[in-house]
C-alpha cells in the first residue's frame, strides 16, 4: 500500500560513515521554507547537512550545517521561490564511536511512503514492512492499493517491446517507464512514462502469452489483442495507446513463438494451431489456421512450443502424449507441411538456440532403460551429419565411440543400431555397457523409421467412365529420385506389411548393399502393387541408413470395366 501524508519527515539512524537520511524538499517563500533539524543521541561524530537544488542527486554542504553534539533547530535557507531538497548525515571521516538518531521535519508538502503488509491482525490491525518511509504515523485518506499481490493476483505473461518491459494479466496490460525495464514509477510524466491500461471488454479471464511481433498481441483465453497507436504506428504511450480485438478464437495456455512479424499460437482447445499476420487490407492483424488440414495433429493437447529458422522454418509442438508434431512453414515457397516425431520415451519438453549452419535443437526426454526412469537431453543433429561418411549420426541417444563400441551404460539392455566407418553394422543388445563392434569410428543409438503413405491415388481417365477414386486400379511401377541414399535404405510397397527393397541390380550390375548413392534416378521397377479402390504407395526409411528422398514417380494402371 502507498500512503500520502501532510508534511515531510526524515528519520534516520546514523551508526557509521556515509550515512544520510531520505531527502525533504523545501518550496515557497518566508517562513513557509522553515524546518526543524533535530538531533540526539550518544555520539562522536559530525554530522552534515547537504541541499540539492531542483533534483536529489548533486549535494552540497550548508552554510552552518555542520552539528557534533543533540541539536533542535528552526533552519531557513532564505532562498524563496526554489525548490531545494535537504538531507542529514555523516560524511567519510566524520564518523568515531555511538549512534545519532537524526530528524528533518518540514510541515509543507507531503510525503508518501510505502509498505507491504506481511501479516494480518484484524481490520484495524495489520503488521508491515516499510518500503518507503512514511511522513508520520498519523491517519490518512489518500492511500493506494498495489495491482499485484497474493490476494489480487499476479501477470501471466511478459514480454519486452520498444523499449519497455511490458507485464499482463487478467484483464490489465502494464509497460514500464521507457528504457527503464524494472522501473514502473507511475509519477514519471510524459511520453516516457509507465502505460497501464484495462482492457475494457470481456470475458477476459487470463492473458496467456505477449507477442512482440510488428505490433503487440496479447493472446487471452477468450480473445487476440492488437495494441497499436494510430494508422501511422508511432510508438505506444501513455495518451497513444489503443487495443483492438483482432480474433474471438483465443489462446492457449503457453507462449505463442513468433516467426518475422507473425505469431504462431495453439488456441484454446490446446491442439488446433493459428498464426497472427499483420493484413495490409485491414491495416491491422488477422488471424488463420495453420492445422486446417489436418485439425486433430495437436491432440491429444499441446504443452510445448519452440520455432527452429535454419535450415528452415520449423515450429516443434510437444503434445501432452510425448510425442512431437513439427510443422514446416515457407510462405514465399507456399508450404505448410506436417510431421510427427516419435521416439523410444516420451518428450517433455524443447529449447531451440542458434547454432552454426543450422539451429541447435534440444529435447528432453524420458526414457526407460533396464527398469528404471531416466531423462536425457538429446540434441537433434544437423541434416549435414546425416549423409553417410564415416559417421552417420541418425539414431536416438546415440553415443559415438573410438576403438570398443563401450560406454553405453545409459542405453543398458535395449536393442540398438550401430554405424561404424561408413557401414550399417546392424542390430545389437546392449549389455555390461558395450557392443561387440570395434572401428576407427562410430555410433551406437537407438533406431526408428520414418514412414510415409500417400493419399488415396485417382487415375487421370475420363471422368464421365466413373469415379476417378473408386474405380479399381494398381501401382505398377515406382521411380525414385534422392540423394545421399544408402543402397537399402528405403523400402517401398502397398502397404507397411509388405514391403520391398530397392533394386539389387542397376544397370545390369549387382549393387553393393553398402553403397551410398549421391545422387539416384534410375529407371522404373515394378511395384507389387494388387488392383484395389484404395491403390496406395508405402515408403520406409530405417536408422541408421540415410536416405533424402526428393520425389517419387509411378506408373497406375486403371480397370476401366
Amino acid at each position: 500500500f502507498r500512503l500520502s501524508e501532510t508534511g515531510q519527515n526524515a528519520d534516520v539512524e546514523l551508526t557509521g560513515a556515509n550515512q544520510f537520511s531520505e531527502a525533504i524538499r523545501v518550496t515557497g517563500v518566508d517562513g513557509s521554507r522553515i524546518f526543524a533539524v533535530i538531533i540526539d543521541g550518544t555520539f562522536s561524530a559530525t554530522l552534515t547537512l547537504q541541499y540539492s537544488v531542483s533534483a536529489p542527486g548533486d549535494w552540497i554542504d550548508a552554510l552552518a550545517g555542520s552539528y557534533t553534539v543533540p541539536t533542535g533547530i528552526s533552519y531557513d535557507d532564505q532562498l524563496d521561490n526554489q525548490i531545494i531538497y535537504y538531507r542529514i548525515g555523516i560524511k567519510s571521516g566524520d564518523y568515531v564511536s555511538g549512534t545519532a538518531n537524526a530528524t528533518l521535519s518540514y510541515s509543507s508538502g507531503s510525503q508518501t511512503g510505502i509498505a507491504r503488509v506481511t501479516a494480518f491482525t484484524s481490520n484495524t490491525v495489520v503488521s508491515a514492512a516499510v518500503l518507503t518511509a512514511f511522513g508520520s504515523v498519523a491517519a490518512t485518506s489518500d492511500w493506494w492499493e498495489s495491482y499485484w499481490s497474493a490476494y489480487r493476483g499476479f501477470p501471466s505473461s511478459v514480454a519486452f517491446y520498444e523499449g519497455r518491459n511490458w507485464w499482463a494479466g487478467k484483464d490489465r496490460v502494464w509497460g514500464s517507464v521507457s528504457g527503464s525495464f524494472n522501473s514502473d514509477d507511475d509519477e514519471t510524466e510524459g511520453d516516457s512514462g509507465p502505460i497501464s491500461r484495462s482492457i475494457g471488454s470481456g470475458p477476459v479471464d487470463r492473458i496467456n502469452w505477449l507477442g512482440p511481433a510488428q505490433r503487440l498481441l496479447l493472446g487471452a483465453e477468450g480473445s487476440i489483442w492488437s495494441a497499436r497507436s494510430s494508422s501511422f504506428d508511432e510508438p505506444l504511450t501513455p495518451t497513444n495507446f489503443n487495443l483492438k480485438d483482432v480474433s474471438t478464437q483465443g489462446a492457449g495456455r503457453m507462449a505463442a513463438v513468433k516467426i518475422d512479424t507473425a505469431a504462431v499460437f495453439v488456441q484454446r482447445s490446446d491442439y488446433r494451431v493459428y498464426e497472427a499476420s499483420y493484413d495490409g487490407g485491414s491495416y491491422d492483424y488477422a488471424v488463420s489456421e495453420l492445422t486446417g488440414h489436418v485439425p486433430e495433429m495437436g491432440e491429444p493437447g499441446v504443452v510445448r512450443v519452440a520455432v527452429q529458422r535454419q535450415p528452415e522454418t520449423r515450429s516443434h509442438f510437444i503434445r501432452d502424449d510425448g510425442t512431437v508434431a513439427v510443422m514446416i512453414l515457407d510462405r514465399q515457397e507456399e508450404i505448410n507441411c506436417w510431421v510427427d516425431v516419435e521416439t523410444d520415451g516420451i518428450v517433455e519438453d524443447v529449447c531451440i538456440l542458434p547454432g552454426t549452419g543450422e539451429d541447435s535443437v534440444y529435447y528432453t526426454v524420458q526414457r526407460t532403460i533396464d527398469g528404471a526412469t531416466v531423462r536425457f537431453h538429446e540434441k537433434w543433429s544437423m541434416e549435414s551429419e546425416c549423409v553417410g561418411g564415416a559417421l552417420n549420426k541418425q539414431a536416438d541417444a546415440f553415443v559415438t565411440f573410438a576403438g570398443a563400441a563401450t560406454g553405453l551404460d545409459h542405453l543398458e539392455g535395449q536393442e540398438v543400431v550401430c554405424w561404424a566407418d561408413g557401414v550399417d553394422q546392424g542390430v545389437f543388445t546392449v549389455s555390461g555397457g558395450s557392443i561387440g563392434v570395434s572401428a576407427t569410428s562410430g555410433l551406437v543409438g537407438l533406431g526408428y523409421e520414418a514412414r510415409y503413405k500417400s493419399t488415396k491415388l485417382a487415375y487421370g481417365a475420363d471422368p464421365n467412365a466413373g469415379s476417378l477414386l473408386c474405380q479399381k486400379k494398381r501401382v505398377s511401377q515406382l521411380g525414385v529420385i534422392a540423394v545421399n541414399m544408402h543402397a537399402q535404405g528405403l523400402q517401398y510397397g502397398p502397404d507397411f506389411d509388405t514391403m520391398d527393397d530397392l533394386p539389387a541390380i542397376e544397370k545390369y550390375a549387382r549393387v553393393d548393399a553398402d553403397t551410398i548413392y549421391a545422387a539416384y534416378d534410375e529407371e522404373m521397377f515394378a511395384f507389387p502393387g494388387d488392383w484395389s479402390t484404395d491403390s496406395r504407395i508405402c515408403l520406409k526409411a530405417s536408422a541408421p541408413r540415410p536416405v533424402t528422398l526428393l520425389a517419387c514417380v509411378m506408373g497406375l494402371e486403371a480397370n476401366m470395366k
